[in-house]
């Protein structure tokens, strides 16, 4: 009796088989994305962050901007601007000082200046700085300006005793990576008086990992139309079996694609790139998708029984044709 030949193990069959490596290599794809996306909001989240300049020399005033909110669509950035450091001459007891001074800050919107009243602690003060960039480029949209600066003088003597200003940049606002580096000195003339002033250049852009996370949506929103395409496209020629229900599904689908749109960080207006590129397209595909299905309905779908009873009795009472 011939002996039954030796079964080879599944292991070594599942091992070569396309498929499971395909699944494991979209797992893989999955574990990093995921990981790669919590070590950016890790790193590049809220941390404080000043630029890298000297300890501020006696006879200067220092501002510390700490950014709040960026608004894209306006090209603004909201800071809080604290005067952290005020030369001896004009400072009592590192709270306030000995007379009146004027602070402005440029280009900002709204009124530039910031008053320190003698004997009144060193208010906060809340200024949007304006800045130039497209909110159409997200989630690369980046905003700059490369003319900021400062001029410090007694409200008394006007800017003919002009006090030279420094800036810090404290914190980072979430989601966002904001620069502040020096850009040399400038000239500015105000009141008919020439001072010198240090001027600054500042950038604003999103975080890495805001941007992986839109660029993660984006993949998701790409991927609707295709299961649906899938589904259509198997139904039509044949493959699967028509199911009324899943036209639901697709219309379903549809619907879910604003809301996804709806949630991208920073909430780009209507009509940006993503749109242009990516929206617009996944929005094109599930409609047809649709209309294939309603195709592969109308073509293999049932019949209702009656509408045959009718179109057999319609046949019988037509006359012959000799």
């Amino acid at each position: 009796m011939t002996p039954p030949a030796p079964v080879a193990p599944r292991s070594r069959g599942l091992l070569r088989s396309p498929r499971f490596w395909m699944a494991l290599l979209l797992a893989a794809l999955i574990v990093v994305t995921y990981v790669g996306l919590v070590a950016l909001y890790a790193t590049d989240g809220r941390t404080a962050k000043t630029t890298d300049l000297p300890a501020p020399a006696p006879g200067v005033v220092t501002l510390d901007l700490t950014p709040q909110t960026i608004d894209g669509a306006k090209e603004r950035v909201a800071f809080d601007v604290d005067v952290s450091g005020v030369p001896s001459a004009y400072n009592q007891d590192g709270y306030t000082v000995t007379q009146d001074l004027t602070i402005i800050l440029n280009p900002v919107d709204g009124n530039p200046a910031i008053t320190l009243k003698a004997g009144n602690p060193v208010p906060m003060t809340g200024m949007s700085l304006i800045v130039e960039g497209r909110v159409e480029n997200w989630p690369f949209d980046r905003y700059r300006d490369d003319e900021l600066y400062a001029i410090a003088f007694p409200t008394a003597a006007g800017p003919s005793q002009a006090i030279p200003v420094v800036l810090r940049l404290a914190g980072q606002p979430p989601g966002w990576n904001i620069d502040l580096t020096d850009n040399g000195t400038g000239h500015i003339e105000v009141g008919g008086v020439r001072s010198d002033v240090q001027v600054y250049d500042i950038v604003a852009q999103r975080d890495w990992s805001i941007i992986l996370f839109g660029l993660v949506l984006l993949v998701l929103l790409v991927v609707m139309p295709v299961l649906v395409l899938f589904v259509a496209i198997s139904a039509y020629i044949g493959r699967r079996r028509v199911e009324a229900t899943l036209t639901s599904w697709m219309g379903t689908m549809l619907f879910a694609t604003i809301t996804v749109r709806n949630f991208f960080p920073g909430s780009p207006p209507i009509g940006s790139w993503v749109d242009i590129l990516v929206v617009l397209w996944v929005i094109v595909g599930l409609v047809v998708g649709l209309a294939i299905y309603v195709a592969a309905w109308n073509r293999w779908g049932t019949p209702y029984p009656e509408y045959r009873g009718a179109r057999a009795a319609v046949s019988d009472d037509k006359p012959e044709t000799r």
